[in-house]
């Protein structure tokens, strides 16, 4: 019978037979085993079965990268299938994984595609990108752990109808806005003649025309009384010009202009003011003085605000017997008007 042995069948195996007496039992004698071999068939079996083993057998160097041809595949080995060749995948288990499958988005760090492996022809989008010094956001979803320098651009701020992008940078721990940006700037005039306070009070010039509010720092009344205050929407520095128009037929001698600033509930003057000798035809130092024209009571400067505090452009005069006489000045065919521009300039120094 021929042998039982195939490669790889695992259980087909031979029994053969030992012969108990050799130098007295026949080649044509059976064996003791129950497989009916005789002697020389025993011999021509085993023969057959080690041939098997020589021909399937691979040799000690074989390296199982696999061969068409049955003689070299001694030397190579059958190649095994991936599915063979560890007992546990390590796919996209670590960086030091022998596996990694390819992934188009990522890797971010934190995540399950952190140990992907990118194709060849893959981009990275800027916004995946570590420490990248300019990134955009919301104005809810600032980047934390940012380093100092970064600039973001906040996409959810509006102007009017319009999406815009503020720009703001980190400084300290601190998001300032820039002015690669959008910033605030508020232009306001007054187009109709107010009553001043007589005898060094104080008069808040309200505002009745709004030409430029971007930041939403204004609020544009109806009808008289306006508004006054200007409502400052970042902590920055900023620069005021103002100008407060006197009536050209009944002025005070002397008018005095400044910018107040209201924080956390009390007011203070700055040091943003103007005053000037001002009169209406009469004597003044011994000489004869005329101005049956308007007069300008202009101002500029700086100031270091907070987000939050309001501003205002007051002024006063010592005029003490004309009450309900002292107006502000609008000149329909001038268009002379008392106006007030706030801009900002950057971050506070």
């Amino acid at each position: 019978m021929a042998t039982n042995y195939t490669p790889g069948n695992g259980f087909g195996v031979d029994d053969f037979h030992v012969t108990t007496s050799p130098n007295t039992t026949s080649l044509s004698q059976g064996g003791t085993n129950s497989d009916g071999r005789n002697h020389v068939e025993a011999h021509e079996d085993l023969g057959n079965a080690i041939e098997n083993l020589q021909q399937y057998a691979s040799i000690r160097t074989h390296d199982h990268s696999g061969s068409a041809d049955t003689l070299a595949g001694r030397t190579k080995g059958t190649k095994l299938a991936q599915a063979n060749t560890h007992e546990s995948a390590d796919t996209n288990a670590s960086a030091d994984a022998i596996h990694h499958t390819l992934s188009k988005t990522g890797p971010f760090n934190g995540t399950s595609d952190q140990f992907k492996a990118a194709p060849g022809n893959h981009t990275h989008e800027y916004a995946t990108l570590n420490s990248t010094p300019i990134r955009t956001c919301t104005s809810s979803t600032r980047p934390s752990g940012a380093p100092v320098g970064t600039l973001i651009v906040e996409t959810d701020a509006t102007s009017g109808n319009w999406p815009v992008g503020r720009v703001r940078q980190l400084q300290g721990s601190n998001w300032v806005l820039t002015t690669a940006g959008p910033t605030p700037v508020v232009r306001l005039r007054q187009s109709f003649n107010q009553t001043l306070a007589k005898n060094g009070g104080t008069t808040a010039i309200q505002w009745n025309e709004e030409l430029d509010d971007n930041f939403n720092c204004f609020t544009l009344a109806g009808s008289s009384p306006y508004n006054s205050l200007i409502t400052v929407p970042e902590a920055g520095l900023y620069h005021v010009e103002a100008a407060v128009e006197w009536a050209s037929a009944v002025v005070p001698e002397n008018g005095i202009a400044r910018i107040t600033v209201t924080s956390g509930g009390t007011t203070t003057n700055s040091d943003v003011r103007n005053s000037a000798f001002m009169k209406t035809t009469g004597f003044g130092l011994g000489v004869f003085f005329a101005s049956p024209f308007q007069q300008t009571l202009p101002l500029s400067g700086y100031l270091k605000l907070a987000a939050g505090d309001q501003i205002a452009l007051v002024c006063s005069n010592d005029g003490n017997s004309l009450s309900g006489n002292i107006l502000s000045f609008f000149d329909l065919n001038s268009k002379v008007k008392s106006r007030i521009d706030l801009r900002y300039v950057g971050p506070n120094p």
